[in-house]
């Protein structure tokens, strides 16, 4: 009776700064404040995300663009007490097709980009 194929798994090695905070998994790149520590760009090849802060570390702006072009730009603003009382949203299509899938793990938000008529 022939053994079954074994079959190599390979799993990328996340990186991370001095301080132990995620600057890298897998295809994609995490640039930091220096001072705080919030993840303010996440991209790779085609896909960018750029995120703003206040000075309380609470998301005030998040924009994704795709091969440089913008597709999704989000605006919060929050009242004294810290509570969003807008949210604008603007979605400016790509050509494409493409399939975005985005995750929060932790405190990290990661996006995936994948150009469905390139498979």
């Amino acid at each position: 009776m022939d053994k079954p194929k074994k079959k190599r798994i390979s799993f990328d090695i996340p990186g991370y700064d001095s301080d132990g905070l995620l600057t890298a998994s897998g295809s994609f790149t995490i640039s930091r404040n220096q001072e705080t520590g919030l993840s303010e760009t996440v991209f790779n090849n085609a896909v960018t995300m750029n995120r703003t802060f206040n000075s309380y570390g609470e998301l005030e702006s998040s924009a994704v663009l795709i091969s440089s072009s913008p597709v999704l730009a989000i605006d919060l603003a929050r009242n004294d007490n810290g509570r969003i009382t807008e949210k604008i949203e603007a979605i400016r299509p790509t050509p494409g097709p493409w399939l975005i899938n985005a995750m929060t793990i932790g405190n990290s938000e990661f996006l995936h980009a994948l150009a469905l008529g390139s498979m």
